[in-house]
């Protein structure tokens, strides 16, 4: 998945937990624990990041070049399905349906193609901006969902 500067991918769940690895650029992830808690990182390059089933989260690339990463599910049946739920998917879903059972406007179709899952944006604020804007420390989650590899020191031959 690629996205641009500043764009993101709106606030959205899976039915099965997501893994990442960043491929380039650098990008912004933020997700809500069930007890109300927010995780808010940055990742780079060969950073990875875990997401559990259910768990909303959003997505945002950042600097000149935006984000590029690589995603997968533990889950088969989701790499086949794509199973995830947003207010874009929702409403896409819809429209589907209601196209189906009802006399549905062409014009209501074309509406549809133009809404997409990313959205562009102006880059966030820095980090510790972001984190002090939702409520700093006190709703800060006290679990790590990405993992650094690129920063961990390699073993000397």
């Amino acid at each position: 998945m690629r996205l641009t500067a500043g764009s993101f991918r709106e606030l959205h769940w899976h039915t099965a937990d997501e893994w990442a690895m960043m491929l380039y650029g650098n990008a912004r992830v933020t997700l809500l624990n069930p007890d109300g808690t927010i995780f808010i990182d940055d990742v780079s390059k060969g950073d990875l990041w875990y997401f559990p089933a259910g768990y909303p989260h959003s997505i945002q690339g950042l600097g000149q070049t935006g984000a590029s990463f690589c995603w997968s599910s533990i889950k088969e049946c989701f790499q086949k399905t794509i199973r995830s739920f947003s207010r874009s998917g929702w409403r896409i879903r819809r429209v589907k349906c209601c196209r189906r059972t009802s006399d549905w406007r062409r014009s209501s179709d074309q509406s549809t193609q133009k809404f997409a899952l990313h959205f562009p944006a102006a880059l966030p604020k820095s980090l510790a901006e972001d984190k002090a804007a939702v409520g700093g420390q006190r709703v800060l989650s006290s679990i790590q969902y990405t993992f650094k590899m690129e920063a961990m020191a390699r073993p000397s031959n």
